[in-house]
């Protein structure tokens, strides 16, 4: 073990106390507050490395502590949503996943450009046939085909990419 390292300790107590009363008016909770602070402690531990670099402790140590309340408040959130699901009955979920697909896809399609993004709209959402398109637009039949095809390949690739950045966290 380094020297910053060993020194991570005596500052952390050093702290203690001022930092978990920032965190207990941040959580207005004493026991998760504790908690934190230890993972705070968990964390400075860690971090040892970067406390040659640190010219403020004190601000480094509130910086820190502020991003473990954050990270809290993001886990608190992620089990709510996940309690919310849990909840609903199997019908409810796939609505719910319905709806939340379809909006996801909506606000994909409206960063398509626009060429794409009309004939699409109405080709998947109005139902209106690609020859109407055509003559609606005052292009050829196989421009509208064009269209609307590389319109849903483009958004079936921003929905893939978009889903890919959630499940890769």
């Amino acid at each position: 073990m380094n020297e910053e390292c060993r020194a991570v300790f005596p500052v952390y107590l050093e702290f203690k106390d001022e930092i978990q009363r920032y965190i207990l008016k941040k959580v207005k909770s004493r026991e998760v507050a504790e908690d934190l602070t230890s993972q705070l402690a968990l964390k400075l531990h860690s971090m040892c490395e970067k406390l040659k670099e640190v010219r403020n402790l004190r601000a480094w140590l509130y910086r820190v502590a502020s991003n473990v309340v954050i990270d809290y408040f993001r886990d608190e959130q992620k089990k709510q949503s996940q309690s919310i699901v849990d909840d609903l009955s199997q019908d409810e979920r796939e609505e719910f996943f319905y709806i939340a697909v379809e909006n996801c896809v909506l606000k994909l399609l409206e960063q398509l450009p626009d060429k794409y993004k009309v004939a699409v709209r109405m080709s998947d959402l109005e139902g209106i046939s690609q020859k109407e398109i055509a003559v609606k637009l005052n292009i050829s039949y196989s421009a509208a085909k064009m269209r609307v095809q590389r319109g849903r390949e483009s958004l079936k690739s921003m929905f893939y990419e978009c889903c890919s950045c959630i499940t890769e966290d």
